[in-house]
């Protein structure tokens, strides 16, 4: 489990590209295996919009990985919460 939500810029740009990228990179970091020919698969995903509609506000994502390890993130610029890996 990967979360990066800050109450900051919301509306702005994107949660997903200005602080999800981490989430995921850090979850390819722990749970990815290079030497796999299987590539992760997302299998589940939610996106809340900015009130104009223009960029994505929130995001959570449930993203398998080779051999079966399971992997969730989530990111906000709409609120805070704990910033953490386990």
């Amino acid at each position: 489990r990967a979360s990066f939500c800050q109450s900051f810029r919301a509306g702005e740009c994107s949660a997903l590209l200005e602080v999800g990228i981490y989430c995921v990179q850090f979850l390819q970091w722990v749970l990815d295996d290079p030497n796999s020919f299987m590539k992760p698969i997302i299998r589940g995903a939610f996106e809340k919009m900015c009130v104009d509609g223009l960029y994505d506000e929130y995001v959570n994502a449930t993203i398998e990985f080779p051999h079966g390890k399971v992997g969730t993130m989530e990111c906000s610029l709409g609120y805070c919460s704990e910033r953490s890996a386990a």
